[in-house]
């Protein structure tokens, strides 16, 4: 009894040890299972959330009902302007002073025109606005008052105009390829008579050949003008300005009692043609 008691005693502990050792294995393999299905997993989530479609921006629409990408898109010219430009203009015209009483000795004259050469050097922060900078030249007056040297001595008189001035725009309009501006200006006005001796004399004289005389006064006046382009960066331009100079009264004199030949409030009239050149900064 005993003996078979232990018989069957050993049976069952190697049926517990047989189960044991299955249980364990069926553990490892259902572990290895279960991790590698949680792995697929975890990779799936990740790469959906990576190539995941963000949510649609609403974008502003403007009055007509178009968006800002889309007017960024179909705008060319200058209604595409959506940073800073500098802008470099140089031009030629008419410069006029009509209502300019122009002084000599005995005899005045009525108004004078020059031919005239300007330079603008403009920075354009946005679309509607721009300032800066420029220099006109008035040259080849068409008046002369003449000088009370004597007959021998006689001396040619001619008459020099400078402005710098600023400037400050307002495009009232800008299409694709035209555009149109209004703009104030300011700064120094500068008048210079220069006489100079008519013939040569073969001796050396005790006196210099020319004498000039400047006069400076403030410049105040208000500008219009259309730019037409020609290509992105090459436009032309065409300008009127109408502004007034304030000279000093008493008119300043040289050695030889010549006098300045322009006084007081004077008004100015420009007409100019010329060419532009910008570029995005």
């Amino acid at each position: 009894m005993a003996s078979q008691f232990k018989a069957l005693n050993t049976v069952h502990s190697r049926g517990s040890a047989r189960s044991s050792s299955w249980y364990a294995g069926e553990v490892r393999v259902l572990s290895g299972k279960t991790l590698a299905l949680l792995g697929a997993s975890i990779h799936a989530i990740w790469v959906s959330s990576a190539h995941a479609e963000s949510p649609p921006t609403v974008e502003p629409v403007s009055s007509d009902g178009t968006t800002s990408a889309s007017f960024a898109r179909t705008s060319r010219g200058y209604l595409a302007i959506d940073r800073p430009v500098g802008i470099a203009e140089f031009g030629l015209g008419a410069f006029a002073l009509p209502g300019a009483e122009i002084c000599g000795p005995g005899s005045c004259s009525q108004g004078d025109v020059s031919f005239e050469l300007d330079a603008w050097q403009l920075y354009r922060p946005s679309l509607r606005y721009s300032f800066g900078a420029g220099v006109t030249m008035g040259l080849l007056t068409i008046r002369s008052p003449g000088s009370e040297d004597p007959a021998a001595f006689a001396r040619d008189h001619s008459r020099g105009y400078l402005t710098v001035e600023t400037i400050g725009r307002y495009y009232a309009y800008v299409g694709e390829t035209v555009e149109a501006w209004a703009g104030l200006t300011s700064g120094l006005a500068v008048v210079r008579d220069s006489f100079s001796d008519q013939r040569r004399a073969e001796v050396a004289l005790v006196r210099p050949r020319g004498a000039p005389i400047r006069s400076e006064g403030l410049a105040l006046g208000f500008a219009l003008g259309s730019t037409f382009a020609l290509s992105p960066n090459w436009s032309v331009v065409a300008s009127a300005r109408y502004g007034a100079w304030f000279l000093p009264t008493k008119p300043a004199s040289d050695p030889f009692g010549d006098k300045a030949s322009l006084t007081g409030q004077t008004n100015v009239v420009t007409l100019g043609l010329g060419v532009g050149y910008r570029i995005p900064l």
